[in-house]
């Protein structure tokens, strides 16, 4: 579903001023994912259905160390400026930042130190606003481990229900 660019519609029609810790999360399909996934992003998607098993139109409490536990170190929040459609990374997932060596919370997520496993990420998480919906994407990469293959699951999520503001991102290899 794209979004007619003279008109943007709701992401949440009809949506109430959430209270504080507050999301509209859509429903995750249980098609989204492949069946040969890493096992990380299998139980991350069974824990958000779980936590998130509503209607769009009803507003969700969000706290990833309670809902998800370890699993969540997996899991990037990236935050959207409408204005420049430029996006940040409002939570860095842990796991990454280990594997880096390096925390890029409040970094663009085109910083150069999360090449090459950014790659196409703009244009997915763009991709994630007009679809208003989950989606996974998988991609090789050549990077200082050698090839891997790169799994993400996108999950848009909204602040204020009149469109998608974040953009949850659980990456694994």
């Amino acid at each position: 579903m794209r979004q007619d660019k003279d008109h943007a519609r709701a992401f949440v029609p009809g949506a109430r001023p959430l209270a504080p810790g507050e999301v509209y999360l859509p429903r995750l399909s249980r098609y989204v994912l492949p069946d040969n996934v890493p096992v990380y992003l299998t139980r991350f998607a069974a824990k958000f259905r779980i936590a998130f098993d509503a209607e769009l139109s009803v507003p969700k409490p969000f706290n990833l160390p309670e809902q998800f536990g370890s699993v969540a170190d997996n899991l990037h929040v990236n935050a959207r400026d409408p204005a420049t459609k430029t996006w940040r990374f409002q939570r860095f997932a842990p796991a990454w930042a280990a594997r880096l060596g390096q925390d890029l919370t409040g970094e663009s997520v085109l910083h150069p130190r999360y090449a090459p496993y950014n790659t196409r990420l703009p244009e997915m998480l763009e991709e994630a606003v007009d679809r208003e919906t989950p989606f996974y994407a998988a991609f090789h990469v050549e990077g200082p481990r050698g090839g891997e293959e790169v799994h993400r699951l996108f999950i848009p999520m909204s602040t204020n229900g009149a469109a998608v503001t974040h953009c949850l991102v659980f990456t694994a290899v």
